[in-house]
């Protein structure tokens, strides 16, 4: 088969998060049965890294965007218009192409690409109407009611994307659930990350009344907001139990806001990337 696959972000093997790795191997597994297609957007600092996707794509479609640490209205506004391009340039690629499966990674990729008579699939890795709607819940006056629209555009959002594809993947139960109490007529199968920590030769001793948080934040601001809604609303809630509970948040590309909690409460650490190895699962 002829398999478009349409990444969010770049696949890479020694990627800064799971989802890329993840693409990545279904690439290199998809690759030895199927001709496969992919455009993806990247930085530019990342053009290298697409020669280690050529002996598994027949074609690969670069579309290029910025990051920045920490983004302010414009940046968002300008990431929002990045993902606008990006979802018309796949729009276009799927109408010139002949393919026989769409592969759409990331709701937000598929922002404006219609629905097309070859059969498409959206992997939802994050289901983004879920932390728009903990965001809300948590708010407090005007934040409240500005929040409250925008979880309702997210909404409506998420849902218009999704009923263009006849799959829905998601990575979880909870989130297969969370989809279907927004429509009961999705077709949705769960597929948990076939990617995990090799920990074969190490050991570690366990740390007493330590909580770890392990995510990437450069590329995805919902982990960012999660961690933060965590520290918030239920460390407080642990430390009642436990007045001596650590909070770690470990991973790629914290942002300033998460590097600044522990210099005001000295029960948080922040770590960044830990140096562990990923060992594949996929077959």
């Amino acid at each position: 088969m002829r398999i478009l696959i349409a990444s969010l972000f770049l696949p890479m093997e020694r990627a800064s998060h799971a989802g890329s790795r993840v693409v990545f191997e279904m690439i290199r597994n998809l690759s030895q049965k199927h001709d496969i297609y992919l455009v993806t957007r990247l930085e530019v600092e990342e053009f290298a890294n697409l020669e280690d996707l050529r002996p598994f794509c027949k074609e690969v479609y670069p579309y290029y965007y910025k990051t920045v640490e920490k983004r302010s209205v414009l940046d968002n506004l300008r990431l929002i218009l990045n993902y606008v391009g990006f979802s018309r340039y796949v729009r276009r690629l799927i109408k010139d192409g002949d393919f026989n499966v769409v592969q759409v990674e990331w709701v937000e990729a598929a922002l404006l690409i219609r629905k097309s008579g070859t059969p498409m699939i959206l992997d939802a890795h994050d289901v983004i109407t879920k932390p728009a709607e903990r965001l809300f819940e948590e708010s407090r006056g005007l934040y409240r009611f500005v929040r409250y629209y925008r979880y309702l555009i997210i909404r409506l959002l998420e849902l218009s994307i999704a009923r263009r594809f006849e799959i829905i993947f998601t990575r979880s139960e909870f989130d297969r659930d969370y989809l279907l109490k927004m429509d009961s007529g999705f077709n949705i199968k769960t597929i948990s990350h076939p990617a995990g920590l090799d920990i074969t030769e190490k050991k570690f001793d366990k740390k007493k009344h330590s909580i770890l948080f392990l995510a990437s934040y450069k590329h995805r601001r919902v982990n960012v907001e999660a961690a933060l809604f965590f520290y918030r609303s239920v460390f407080p809630v642990v430390r009642k139990s436990v007045p001596d509970a650590r909070f770690i948040i470990a991973g790629h590309g914290p942002p300033e806001e998460l590097k600044n909690l522990p210099k005001k409460d000295r029960s948080v650490e922040v770590t960044g990337l830990p140096r562990w190895s990923f060992r594949r699962f996929i077959r």
